[in-house]
């Protein structure tokens, strides 16, 4: 009896080692500790939660907020989530910089008509590891989704098109 629990309670304990963990929901101030004043630069909070994000997990951005982010955020996990509730405005420099970058496949920016952002002085890049150059299928992003989002006072970059 003894040796059939013991089998049984290691077969339980590699199976629940085994599964992955469950996708997190962040929400930007209470998690990341962003102010959302328009003032402070929140944009080393929303790395360091950024930096923290993986496959499956969600931020959300509330409103009243403007995040503004005086250095780009680079996205380092694909298959995320980034919503906005009705509002919440993301603002960059305005310098023809992005607020996102490097983001990965299957991840997706907004989602409806209440999740959208409102992008303000800049915009997102998703560039794929191949550079300027062609790119092979492995190194492509795939799966990129941009719904609802608002894109307003954005300056041209040299190397944006």
């Amino acid at each position: 009896m003894l040796r059939r629990f013991s089998a049984l309670f290691f077969l339980s304990v590699a199976v629940s080692l085994a599964m992955p963990a469950w996708a997190r929901n962040w929400n930007a101030k209470t998690d990341w500790g962003a102010t959302g004043n328009g003032k402070t630069d929140d944009s080393r909070a929303i790395q360091r939660g950024v930096a923290r994000m993986v496959s499956g997990d969600s931020v959300v951005f509330p409103a009243p907020g403007s995040y503004y982010m005086g250095s780009t955020v680079v996205f380092k996990a694909g298959g995320i989530r980034v919503k906005c509730q009705p509002g919440a405005m993301l603002v960059g420099p305005n310098r023809g910089t992005d607020i996102f970058t490097n983001l990965q496949s299957n991840t997706a920016i907004g989602g409806s008509a209440t999740t959208g952002c409102i992008f303000n002085g800049g915009g997102i890049q998703a560039s794929g590891r191949g550079g300027d150059s062609e790119q092979t299928r492995d190194q492509a992003i795939t799966n990129l989704t941009f719904t609802y989002n608002t894109f307003e006072n954005m300056t041209y970059g040299p190397n944006d098109n």
